[in-house]
């Protein structure tokens, strides 16, 4: 056991070494994969001008709920959404009335801050496990008092001073182990500032900055408005709708008559037409008999 664990010691440094160049992998590979979906985000929200949201919502509503990496967030946040009607008047006589029914809605608006929905926490910190990556400087320092106490209780395991050759090489193996103890506490530490260092400089240029990015644009393309004028908008438009309704059942019965009138017009009167131009010829035909008759009955009783 203790010829194990005086090996052990021996290569604490590597394995100081070994574990700073793990834990940093595994670090880069988490940051690569927040930064690409960050960009692919950034990409598909800059694919839309503002202009262009309400004609293009139903796409980008798409790419985003079928898109794992932020489909949650974009569900809470698509809540949170309307879209005001344009508030001209429907009557026909209103010489803006065909340019009113053709113009699309006003823009998009939100009644909450898109940065509460699309920020750091939902966007990167949930997307990788940043309490291990928290904790790893923690995990790199403490290997340096770990193998330090170890080779020092290998050091001292080994001990013999029953002669003064032993003395001298249990004296060496005590300075070996000590220099060895004290050169993995250098790489521990170092390992764990360099980590501190990278991390702070990678999260910055990978995640914060895109991040930023992201949500000025997001902010940019949706209107942001207060709840008191959310209602008030949903008011208007109750308002319109109504106007709308009732225009459209005072049109009904003039619809209905107009209709009626063009059925008849072009389905009923040809066949009524037809049917009166029948019975004027039977009526015709009748009496052209009737006079041949009373003809024919005079020339008899002459003769």
């Amino acid at each position: 056991m203790i010829n194990i664990l005086t090996t052990i010691s021996e290569f604490a440094t590597y394995v100081v070494i070994f574990a700073f160049i793990t834990l940093l992998t595994y670090y880069f590979t988490k940051m690569n994969y927040v930064n690409k979906n960050l960009k692919i985000l950034l990409e598909t929200f800059n694919s839309i001008k503002k202009d262009e949201l309400t004609v293009k919502f139903k796409l980008l509503d798409t790419k985003l709920s079928s898109n794992p990496y932020v489909n949650v967030v974009w569900s809470e946040f698509k809540s949170t959404l309307f879209f005001p009607e344009n508030s001209l008047s429907r009557d026909e006589s209103n010489p803006n009335f065909f340019e009113a029914a053709s113009q699309p809605s006003l823009s998009v608006q939100t009644t909450i801050d898109p940065q509460y929905f699309f920020n750091e926490e939902n966007l990167v910190l949930s997307k990788y496990n940043s309490k291990l990556v928290t904790i790893i400087p923690t995990i790199l320092t403490g290997l340096g008092p770990l193998f330090t106490f170890l080779a020092i209780a290998t050091a001292f395991a080994n001990i013999n001073f029953s002669s003064s050759e032993e003395t001298i090489n249990t004296v060496s193996g005590i300075m070996h182990s000590m220099q060895m103890a004290a050169m993995v506490s250098v790489a521990a530490l170092s390992s764990s500032i360099l980590f501190m260092f990278i991390e702070k400089i990678t999260y910055e240029l990978k995640c914060k900055n895109v991040l930023n990015i992201l949500s000025d644009t997001i902010t940019r393309l949706f209107d942001s408005t207060s709840s008191e004028k959310f209602l008030v908008e949903l008011l208007r438009q109750n308002r319109t709708q109504s106007a709308n309704m009732a225009y459209a059942l005072n049109s009904i019965p003039e619809q209905f008559k107009k209709t009626v009138n063009e059925a008849m017009n072009t389905s009923l009167m040809p066949y009524l037409e037809s049917i009166v131009f029948g019975l004027n010829k039977i009526q015709e035909y009748s009496k052209e008999m009737a006079t041949e008759k009373e003809d024919k009955d005079m020339t008899d009783d002459l003769f």
